[in-house]
C-alpha cells in the first residue's frame, strides 16, 4: 500500500533579526492555515505530517522535512508540501532566472530560495507524486519553472493584507546574509536547478504538482481566520465531499476566486498519467 506524508508549515511572523532588523511580516492566519490543512491530511489516514509553526518553521526544518520524505518515500507515494506565509525575493548570481530574481518563502530565521526546493525535488525517487500548494505572494512559479516580472503587479486592493515581503525590505534582508544567499546559488550542487544545464529535463525523477495562490503578477491575500486561496481551497474540498481529479480542483477554486488573484496549477518533472487523473490527497481516482 501507498504511503502518504505531509509537509505543512505557516508562519504568523518572522525574526526580524534574520530581515532587515525591524520586520516581523506579521501574519493574522498563517498557522490557521497549516492547522487547517494539517486536519485534512489527517482526516484521509496520511502516515506521516510534520506542521512547522512560526518559530520552529525554520530553513533547517524545512529542508530536513524534504530530506527525510525523499529518503523513505517510493514509486506510488504521495508527499503533500504546504506553506503560508510572505512571498519574498533574493538577486539571481547564478543566472538561472529571466527577470534577475529568485522567488522565497520566509521563514523564521530566513528565506528559503527556490533553487532550493529544486534540488531537493530531485532527490525523490522516481515515481513518487508531489503536491505542493504555496499560499504566497510570488506563488505562481515557486518552484522554479518561469519567473514572475516584479514589477508588474496588478493593483494593489487598500483593504487587503498582502502575503509579500515589502522590497526595501527584501533588498536590506539579503545584504544581511548575502554571503549565505549567494554561497547557495553559486554552489555546484545547486547547478542542478539551471535549465541552461543540458541534463535539466532529468533532474526531476519525481511527478511534481503546484497548485499556487496566485499567478506570477499577482499578489496572496491574508484573511481574519484563513488566507483567501487555503479558504477557497478548503470550501472546495467540503470536508472530503469533493469529486474530480486536480485539474478540476484547481478549477472550482478559480471560480470562487476574485479576478485579481487566480490560482496557478502546472507540473514539473516526469509526467504521470495516474496523478493527473487522482484524486486530490490520494493517491488514487
Amino acid at each position: 500500500m501507498s504511503k502518504r506524508y505531509s509537509l505543512l508549515v505557516g508562519l504568523d511572523k518572522v525574526n526580524p533579526l534574520a530581515y532587515d532588523g525591524k520586520w516581523d511580516g506579521a501574519l493574522p492566519c498563517c498557522e490557521k492555515d497549516a492547522e487547517d490543512v494539517h486536519s485534512l491530511v489527517k482526516s484521509l489516514g496520511f502516515n506521516k505530517n510534520i506542521l512547522l509553526k512560526t518559530k520552529k518553521a525554520t530553513r533547517t526544518a524545512v529542508l530536513n522535512g524534504f530530506k527525510s520524505a525523499a529518503k523513505e518515500l517510493k514509486s506510488g507515494d504521495l508527499f503533500v508540501i504546504y506553506y503560508s506565509g510572505h512571498g519574498g525575493q533574493v538577486p539571481d548570481v547564478n543566472q538561472d532566472e529571466d527577470d534577475s530574481f529568485d522567488e522565497t518563502w520566509c521563514l523564521y530565521d530566513g528565506e528559503l530560495i527556490d533553487d532550493e526546493m529544486y534540488y531537493a525535488f530531485s532527490s525523490f525517487r522516481e515515481g513518487v507524486r508531489i503536491f505542493m500548494l504555496s499560499d504566497s505572494c510570488h506563488s505562481g512559479t515557486v518552484s522554479k519553472v518561469a519567473m514572475m516580472n516584479s514589477g508588474n503587479f496588478e493593483s494593489k486592493n487598500e483593504n487587503k493584507i498582502y502575503k509579500m515581503m515589502p522590497a526595501e525590505v527584501a533588498g536590506k534582508a539579503y545584504l544581511k546574509k548575502r554571503k549565505m544567499y549567494d554561497k547557495i546559488q553559486n554552489d555546484d550542487i545547486m547547478k542542478i536547478s539551471n535549465p541552461k544545464n543540458k541534463d535539466f529535463a532529468f533532474n526531476i525523477r519525481a511527478s511534481v504538482k503546484l497548485l499556487s495562490g496566485c499567478q506570477d503578477n499577482q499578489l496572496s491575500a491574508a484573511g481574519a481566520f484563513n488566507s483567501l486561496f487555503t479558504s477557497m481551497l478548503k470550501k472546495v474540498w467540503n470536508n472530503g465531499k469533493f469529486k474530480g481529479n486536480y485539474r478540476k480542483f484547481h478549477k472550482k477554486i478559480v471560480e470562487l476566486m476574485p479576478s485579481d488573484q487566480t490560482p496557478k496549477l502546472y507540473d514539473v518533472g516526469k509526467k504521470n498519467i495516474d496523478f493527473n487523473s487522482s484524486a486530490p490527497f490520494t493517491s488514487s481516482k
